[in-house]
């Protein structure tokens, strides 16, 4: 449900932003749940040049940026199978905390002490080594009672939110169109907007009819983002049960679950609301 409710507010917002602009063209729209780069961005004609703009669009201040729950850790990094824009951002927020590396290097090592040496990767199908349920349980069962922290990070930090701008950097100029003389990219939340970064030319008096049309003399730079990352496993008996001891017993397909999500963290000043 929240899912649906935030592909309806992001195409809320995309009609909303092309009744204030004059466009010449969509080049980016809303694609649901595929996650493309931008969200949306429209071509504008000013004095005879071409300017587009670029948006990254969020619900809400507390939006998620990313999740994963087929993440791999190979004993130095994170990777995925299957990989979209989202994922790729936050592998590369994975990869980029050291603290994340740490804890998971010390989750495949624990694995490999309670429940097999010859695993080789700390990932949901990591307790494939064993093949023999039965085995398999008891192994698990043995790697529970003896791992307490299955936590790799629950971090909230500015350093996260600039690991956002970086790959927002990197995007918006991996997808500039050529035929762009000027380019810019806007951050958007709800209905509030905030400018990220420019590239290409463009007059002065130019730039300044861009905010005019979001009625505003100027829109403020995105300020820094807190942002939050957290990375588990969790292992499972298959079959739910209140007391721990029969949790176990009835298993029937124990497994562990790898999760990663990463969202934003608080409420940001300024903007533009439109």
């Amino acid at each position: 449900m929240a899912e649906r409710a935030a592909e309806i507010a992001e195409k809320e917002a995309f009609q909303k932003i092309k009744r204030l602009l004059p466009v010449q063209k969509v080049f980016a729209q809303p694609a649901g749940s595929a996650t493309n780069f931008p969200d949306f961005g429209f071509r504008i004609l000013i004095n005879k040049k071409n300017v587009d703009l670029h948006f990254e669009y969020k619900a809400d201040a507390m939006a998620q940026m990313g999740s994963m729950r087929d993440w791999i850790f190979n004993g130095s990094k994170f990777t995925g199978p299957t990989l979209t824009p989202e994922k790729e951002q936050l592998l590369e927020v994975m990869n980029g905390t050291p603290g994340a590396i740490k804890e998971a290097k010390r989750l495949l090592k624990d694995l490999k002490t309670y429940f097999d040496p010859k695993v080789r990767t700390l990932s949901s199908g990591s307790l494939g080594i064993i093949t023999d349920k039965k085995e398999r349980k008891k192994q698990l069962f043995n790697f529970a009672t003896n791992v307490d922290n299955t936590q790799i990070a629950n971090i909230a930090d500015k350093s996260l939110g600039e690991k956002i701008k970086s790959h927002y950097h990197k995007k918006f100029h991996a997808n500039l169109n050529k035929d762009a003389d000027y380019s810019i990219l806007f951050f958007m939340i709800g209905s509030t907007i905030w400018f990220v970064e420019e590239t290409g030319t463009l007059d002065i008096k130019s730039k300044q009819a861009i905010p005019q049309y979001f009625g505003a003399t100027e829109i403020d730079s995105l300020p820094a983002l807190v942002a939050n990352l957290e990375v588990r496993i969790s292992p499972r008996p298959g079959k739910a049960a209140t007391d721990p001891k029969a949790f176990w017993a009835s298993s029937t397909n124990p497994h562990i679950d790898v999760m990663a999500n990463f969202r934003l963290k608080q409420k940001l000043p300024g903007g533009v609301t439109i």
